[in-house]
């Protein structure tokens, strides 16, 4: 046996401050003295192990290690009577007792030879959970009955705070520890008035996020939103869902919270970007980092126990940055996230996409950014933030979990978690410092020229650019312009089509009547009309060839392809009608440069990807803009 004086002395009263949850962290050292593996029936569940540990006075009840924390035990490193020093603990009621989760330990003696001490077995068994009885000081408090909180009314913040908080009870010092797992009794705690709780201060107890873990299911967050996505369907082996998701932050950490389905729908139009809401209820689960880009090993899932309520304080943080400058983009990883404090300075149209994995067509909206590190960048905005920007320029971004792409050079996919102008001083600041100097500097381009030397990535030109730049020449390149289409080759721009969903190609009427496509080696008894449009597109500079393809197309035409097939055949003047009416319109174009070779003579031919209708308040301020260049 090791000699008492070269022991780690045991932390006094550390099984009682345990229990009490006095001790969640700190550290405690303790002495282990039996442990047991619980094997489960179950072959997907993973064993546990228990143990019993004491402080030289006190024996606990049941001790359970977290998972994570498994190996220690079945390396053999924990052995009876080992001293260990607990970092990081939790209590939590199962089945009406009381149990001790470590989450987190390092084993200092492996053997002490010996029990330390005489510890003291609690009454009612070692396993019984919180005792039969015990001193009123050292009973736990009582809970109130749980308030669930249908909808963020004037008076759903003080229903919800009313219940207790999920932080465990904190009996007085001078209370006796001779029991402190004695049963609750039966008389529930008095309630606070609901106007001591409408603005509640720091001292009131909640769970910080860095608090949250699987094994605690009694919990209350204080949180700011800062994202929120839109609605988003989906579709698997048990039917069609919906889900959203929102980031939250507190002073201590940022975690990704989600709603499924009927929880979805009820909770989605409750939380807002920027709000501060008190939320209890839900699972705790390991975070998909597939699928978020916090900073958290943990995520929420809430479900039908969730509550959640609107508070009115500022003393919860904006977010949680770790700002990169937009030099530094060269030398970062691509596909990693980064956060960005810069102004944007410019600002496309919205436009039109189809993913190329699901088809759904996407808003997208491109805009560049600067900073005071001398570099400018493009950034893209999605979806919602796509379509609602309608700020004045200059103003100020800042991103959180941007991705970074090298696609051309370094650009930045925005999230939702981005913020425009907030009220934050280095926001602000920045600002400033453009106005008064950066509204003149030259800044270097990391989303780098595709093509000629006007031609960046999705780069604003005038067609006459397209031409004397030479677009497309070498490399492939996309540009955007706003044109009026003048004239439509009609004869050419539709075709019979394989009528296979996955097949676009080209068929030969055979002499049977049928319908034969070369590339599936399949003939058919019917097709389908495919657009391949070639229009010529003209603005105040110069005109260009374009090739509309079957979205575009439609678009241009307003009618789709098997409609305008069916004129062409049965009635042509209709067909050229609607050709005429085609013609003249003006359109917002996204293109697709790309140098091709036939008959061993070299062209560049311009494909439409995308066309949307001109949004003249978002082409005032790009005119604004490009005339503040000037001044």
């Amino acid at each position: 046996p090791l000699s008492s004086m070269s022991l780690p002395a045991l932390t006094p009263n550390a099984v009682a401050d345990a229990f009490a949850g006095r001790a969640d962290n700190r550290p405690i050292i303790v002495q282990v003295l039996s442990l047991k593996q619980l094997t489960s029936h179950d072959p997907k569940k993973v064993d546990r192990w228990r143990v019993h540990i004491s402080d030289g006075q006190l024996k606990s009840p049941s001790v359970m290690l977290a998972t994570q924390l498994n190996h220690i035990a079945t390396s053999g490193k924990l052995q009876r009577n080992a001293i260990v020093q607990i970092t990081k603990c939790i209590t939590n009621v199962v089945s009406n007792k009381r149990i001790l989760i470590i989450l987190a330990m390092e084993v200092l003696v492996p053997d002490a030879g010996a029990v330390i001490g005489a510890p003291q077995a609690q009454t009612g068994g070692e396993d019984d959970g919180e005792g039969a009885a015990g001193a009123a000081a050292g009973a736990v408090a009582p809970e109130a009955p749980r308030t669930a909180i249908a909808a963020p009314t004037a008076s759903a913040y003080a229903e919800l705070a009313a219940a207790p908080a999920s932080a465990p009870y904190m009996p007085p010092r001078s209370a006796p520890i001779a029991n402190p797992y004695a049963a609750r009794p039966a008389a529930a705690a008095p309630a606070a008035s609901a106007a001591s709780l409408v603005s509640p201060g720091r001292d009131q107890a909640y769970v910080p996020i860095n608090g949250l873990n699987p094994y605690n299911n009694r919990w209350c967050i204080r949180v700011r939103v800062t994202g929120k996505s839109a609605m988003k369907k989906y579709t698997n082996q048990r039917g069609e869902g919906q889900l959203f998701s929102v980031d939250l932050v507190d002073e201590s950490s940022e975690i990704r919270a989600t709603a499924f389905n009927e929880v979805a729908g009820k909770l989605y139009d409750v939380f807002e970007v920027n709000k501060v809401y008190l939320i209890r209820g839900g699972r705790i689960k390991q975070a998909n980092k597939k699928f978020t880009s916090c900073k958290n090993d943990f995520e929420i899932s809430f479900d039908d126990t969730t509550s959640v309520a609107p508070i009115e304080t500022d003393d919860v943080p904006r977010g949680k940055f770790s700002f990169l400058e937009l030099a530094g983009l060269d030398s970062t990883t691509p596909q990693s996230m980064v956060d960005v404090l810069a102004v944007c300075i410019e600002a496309s149209p919205v436009a039109t996409i189809q993913a190329k994995t699901t088809g759904k067509e996407l808003s997208k909206r491109d805009t560049v950014l600067v900073d005071r590190s001398g570099a400018s960048v493009t950034c893209t905005l999605w979806g919602r933030e796509a379509v609602e920007f309608a700020t004045d320029l200059p103003c100020v971004f800042v991103l959180k979990n941007a991705r970074v792409s090298d696609y051309g050079g370094r650009s930045l996919s925005a999230g939702p978690s981005m913020m425009i102008n907030p009220d934050m001083p280095e926001a602000l600041d920045l600002l400033a410092w453009y106005t008064a100097e950066g509204r003149a500097a030259a800044f270097r381009k990391l989303s780098g020229k595709v093509g000629g030397a006007a031609g960046g990535s999705d780069a604003r030109l005038f067609l006459s650019q397209v031409k004397d730049d030479q677009i497309g020449v070498g490399t492939q390149s996309y540009f955007s312009c706003k044109g009026t289409v003048t004239f439509i080759k009609k004869d050419n721009c539709l075709y019979q089509a394989c009528p296979s969903p996955e097949c676009n190609k080209k068929v030969v009427e055979e002499t049977t009547g049928t319908y034969r496509c070369e590339k599936c080696a399949k003939s058919f008894t019917d097709y389908k009309w495919r657009l391949m449009a070639s229009v010529n597109v003209a603005d105040a500079t110069g005109s260009v060839w374009v090739t509309a393809f079957q979205e575009a197309g439609e678009l241009l035409f307003g009618k789709d392809a098997q409609t305008l097939g069916a004129l062409k055949l049965a009635n042509p003047a209709a067909f050229d009608n609607a050709v005429k009416d085609a013609t003249f319109g003006t359109w917002m174009f996204r293109c697709r440069a790309k140098e091709e070779t036939y008959n061993d003579d070299k062209r560049v031919k311009i494909s439409a990807v995308t066309v949307s209708k001109v949004d003249y308040s978002a082409e005032a301020r790009h005119l604004a803009a490009e005339i503040k260049k000037f001044l």
